[in-house]
Parts: C-alpha cells; sequence; structure tokens
C-alpha cells in the first residue's frame, strides 16, 4: 500500500477504522505524530505506517485524583508519582488542542456515576461539546489566599503543573530558590516576593497573607 507525503485526521481515521475524536485524542497525548497547519493537522507519513497505539483508560484512582485536582484547582494534597502524573495530565489538557477528546478517552467514554463540577465536563467532553471544555479548563478564578497555606498550595500546584522547578521559577521572577520555597512553605518573606510570582504564574488574588516580617 501506498501512503501520501502526509495524511489529514479524516483520512487518517478513515485508514485505520477508528474516529476522528480518537485521532484528535492520539495528537494532543503524543501518540500520533502530526504537524498543525493553519486549522488543520498533516500527519506524517513515516507514523502512518505504524500501528496506532492503543491506550486505556486512567485508574480510578487517577481518574479521582486528575478530578479532584481539576475541581479545587489544586494537586497539593497528593504525593509523589500520583501528584507529578496528575500534574502532567493537566498540562497536557491545557494544551491540547482537543482536551475534550483528551479527557473522553482518559475516562473511556464512559460518563461518571458521581456528578461534580469535572464530572460534567466529561460528560460534555464525551458529548463531544469541545468549546465547553476548554474554556472551562482554561478559566482562571480569582483566589482569596489570606492564608499562607493556601498561597504555598496555588503556587506549588500552578508551578508543578506548568512543570517549572523551584530553581527555573527563581530565576523567571528575579528571587531566590529560599524565597520560592518559604512561599511554598507558607512563609513568605514579602508581599513583594508573592506578587512577583503570583503574576509569573497568572495566579490572580483578592487578598494575601501579611509576612511575618511585614506585621
Amino acid at each position: 500500500m501506498r501512503y501520501p507525503c502526509v495524511m489529514d485526521i479524516k483520512e487518517f481515521a478513515l485508514e485505520r477504522g477508528i474516529s476522528e475524536r480518537r485521532v484528535r485524542a492520539l495528537i494532543a497525548n503524543g501518540s500520533v505524530r502530526a504537524t498543525k497547519r493553519g486549522r488543520a493537522w498533516e500527519i506524517d507519513s513515516d507514523f502512518a505506517r505504524n500501528p496506532v497505539p492503543s491506550r486505556r483508560p486512567l485508574s480510578a484512582e487517577s481518574r479521582k485524583a486528575l478530578s479532584a485536582a481539576i475541581q479545587n484547582r489544586s494537586i497539593a494534597s497528593l504525593e509523589g508519582q500520583l501528584r507529578a502524573r496528575t500534574a502532567k495530565r493537566i498540562r497536557a489538557l491545557r494544551e491540547a488542542e482537543d482536551p475534550a477528546a483528551l479527557l473522553a478517552e482518559w475516562w473511556g467514554n464512559t460518563a461518571p456515576t458521581i456528578i461534580d463540577a469535572t464530572s460534567s465536563m466529561v460528560v460534555r467532553a464525551i458529548a463531544g461539546d469541545h468549546n465547553s471544555v476548554r474554556t472551562q479548563l482554561r478559566r482562571r478564578p480569582t483566589l482569596y489566599l489570606r492564608r499562607p497555606e493556601d498561597l504555598a498550595s496555588a503556587v506549588l500546584s500552578e508551578r508543578t503543573i506548568r512543570g517549572l522547578s523551584v530553581q527555573a521559577l527563581a530565576v523567571n521572577v528575579d528571587l531566590t530558590p529560599r524565597q520560592v520555597r518559604r512561599i511554598e512553605h507558607a512563609d513568605p518573606d514579602s508581599v513583594g516576593s508573592i506578587r512577583r510570582v503570583l503574576r509569573a504564574l497568572d495566579i490572580e488574588a483578592t487578598a494575601l497573607p501579611t509576612p511575618r516580617g511585614d506585621r
């Protein structure tokens, strides 16, 4: 069989006998190599010769962690690999061209039985409501961060989701790593350092804690 230099999503889906939504999900999670040309995707012809990788839905534990993280906008309560994997998945959803397809695939195209803010989004993703899912994922509410612990949770979560190390964030905002760690340990040294970090992470707050040195 001969393959063209590139294939679009529709051609690839027909060739493999899968839905266009699944192709978009495979592109979103990096399983299919493709290049964006304007509003269309072009799938590498070399990849088109390879089998489509299978991808199982997330485990119940992973779905629960991801659902809670999206709803609470925090991964601070998670630990170890579960925190790292959840952060990576949220980052993938934010960056995906079609996050609804990716989310539906992670849930195995099966609607959750418990209805909350995240499960409602999953239901919309399965129904193909791409715009609604994309809008909800990109929405950034203003946070009330009067307690140092709430500030620490917000900064740690967003930094981890973005894949930034403490060192990298510190360099970006012209602070020392120790100053960033103090914020994440609920002991910020100044309002100025807090504002720099929040600005770099695109976190908007209606209230901030008063550092001990400013009391």
